[in-house]
C-alpha cells in the first residue's frame, strides 16, 4: 500500500526484493509504504511533482526540433543555448 493507495501491480522477484508500479498522487507528498500481511514498520515514499520539469523538457524537444529539422537531446541542446548566449555578453 502507498498511502491508503493500493499498488496497480507487484512482481515478486525473490522473498527479499520486490517491485511495484506506483498509484498516481494527485500531489507531492510523503506516503507511508506498508505490505497487507506483515507487521513490520512503514517505510516512507516521497512523491515528487516534476511536471514543470516534463514541460520543460517537451519544449526544448519541440524547440530543438523546429531549429535544427531533426531530434536533438534536449540537455545537449540546453547547454547550447546557455553557451551562446553567454558568449554574447562580455
Amino acid at each position: 500500500m502507498f498511502g491508503d493507495k493500493q499498488a496497480p501491480g507487484t512482481m515478486y522477484w525473490s522473498s527479499k526484493s520486490l517491485v511495484c508500479l506506483l498509484p498516481p498522487s494527485e500531489v507531492a507528498i510523503m506516503v507511508p509504504v506498508t505490505i497487507k500481511g506483515l507487521n513490520v514498520a512503514p517505510q516512507w515514499l516521497r512523491y515528487v511533482d516534476d511536471s514543470e520539469q516534463q514541460l520543460l523538457h517537451t519544449a526544448l524537444v519541440i524547440l530543438g526540433n523546429k531549429m535544427t529539422g531533426g531530434y536533438e537531446d534536449p540537455t545537449e541542446f540546453a547547454r547550447r543555448i546557455i553557451k551562446e548566449s553567454s558568449s554574447c555578453y562580455p
